[in-house]
């Protein structure tokens, strides 16, 4: 796992450095277009690079449990519908994460044999989508692996006792 989290981190740190200089790059935009009349050429683009670029952090998000969940429907399942609820919902995941893979690295093949570039910059587009594609495809996997930790963690779904009273869970 030490090799993993430090590949993790990195691709974090990455992810990190795409959106600040995302938020530069916009931010200069403003500042140039409002002062100088002057907008910074390729801002646009340059954001949607870095947007691609911020998605390998969505598989660290998982790797870390750090992602955003909102239990409110599913606390009011039983046991047995919260784990139905969370495998269905991994499932689903995983098949629509695998789905944009794939299509990305279709996309990625189209694009290099059509030598696409982004129009401002003629920076090819090509390794940002397959950058998507393959980020997409190890959150597919690690999804998958979510899920089986899910399935074999017996006391994710043991029922919690109900506390009345503030001051009873306190004296328990």
């Amino acid at each position: 796992m030490y090799v993993t989290e430090k590949v993790a981190k990195g691709v974090c740190v990455f992810s990190i450095l795409a959106l600040i200089v995302m938020l530069v790059i916009t931010l200069l935009d403003i500042i140039l277009r409002f002062f100088f009349n002057a907008p910074f050429v390729g801002t646009i683009e340059i954001a949607r690079m870095m947007l691609v670029c911020m998605a390998p952090a969505f598989v660290y998000a998982l790797m870390q449990k750090r992602h955003i969940q909102v239990p409110v429907f599913v606390d009011m399942l039983g046991r047995k519908g919260q784990l139905v609820f969370d495998i269905v919902g991994d499932l689903l995941t995983a098949g629509v994460c695998a789905i944009m893979s794939y299509q990305g690295i279709i996309s990625t093949l189209h694009r290099m044999d059509l030598r696409q570039v982004y129009s401002a910059l003629r920076v090819p587009t090509w390794p940002f989508t397959l950058l998507f594609a393959i980020s997409m495809g190890i959150f597919s996997i690690v999804v998958l692996m979510c899920l089986v930790d899910t399935i074999l963690d017996k006391d994710k779904y043991v029922k919690k006792p109900k506390v009345k009273n503030v001051g009873d869970a306190v004296n328990e």
